[in-house]
């Protein structure tokens, strides 16, 4: 199988392209079974189990670091193993965990917080960085990219199941062709309900949904 690496610019493509697809209209369609093979495809097993809307606009793109390497390492540094924080960009900045030694920063050794931007960093080849007492250093940085999904409608179970996929789709017609199919789980997934056993007539919460790329 071969690997597709697809640059930051593109991700966002593909996310605008998500978004746009879903519209001011948009549901999240949670049913019973297994993927289809594509979201073009019918769902041709499986039960709908809710249906609940999206936002007007459905998320937005954000972007996040998927890891980093020295570029100028910098002077005047703690030796040791230091935390150092991103500088530009809008939203939550990421953290690396790094190795100064001599004063710079001689290596990357983790992405301890990825951070969530709304924009990119000013210059992804270097990116300057502050923590752990160094000057003048700055990182590459190769990004992620996705959508945040805004705020979900919980809606009422329509029947009884246990969830097994999420369809994000343009209107909600039952077992019709949607945009993305997504995993769905109490934790550690795409789509995080508060629960997978739904129950007619019970509410379903969405307390987040996200999508991103490596």
């Amino acid at each position: 199988m071969s690997y597709l690496n697809l640059s930051v610019a593109t991700k966002a493509n593909r996310a605008t392209q998500i978004i746009n697809g879903l519209g001011s209209g948009g549901y999240a369609m949670f049913y019973s079974g297994s993927y289809p093979s594509s979201p073009d495809d019918l769902v041709s097993s499986g039960n709908l189990l809710a249906s609940l809307p999206l936002s007007s606009t459905p998320g937005v793109i954000v972007y996040s670091v998927q890891n980093a390497a020295v570029n100028a390492g910098g002077s005047g540094g703690t030796n040791g193993a230091q935390t150092v924080t991103g500088t530009t960009g809008t939203g939550t900045r990421f953290q690396a965990s790094v190795t100064v030694s001599g004063g710079a920063i001689t290596a990357v050794s983790s992405i301890t917080v990825a951070g969530s931007y709304t924009a990119l960093p000013s210059n992804l080849n270097a990116e300057p960085v502050t923590g752990a007492g160094v000057t003048g250093a700055t990182l590459s940085l190769a990004m992620t990219g996705g959508v945040s999904f805004n705020a979900i409608t919980t809606e009422n179970a329509s029947a009884t199941g246990t969830a097994g996929f999420c369809r994000l789709a343009a209107n909600n017609t039952a077992g019709g062709a949607g945009i993305v199919d997504l995993d769905v789980g109490t934790s550690g997934t795409s789509v995080i309900v508060n629960t997978t056993s739904f129950a007619s007539g019970g509410p379903i919460v969405v307390s987040s949904a996200a999508i991103t790329e490596a």
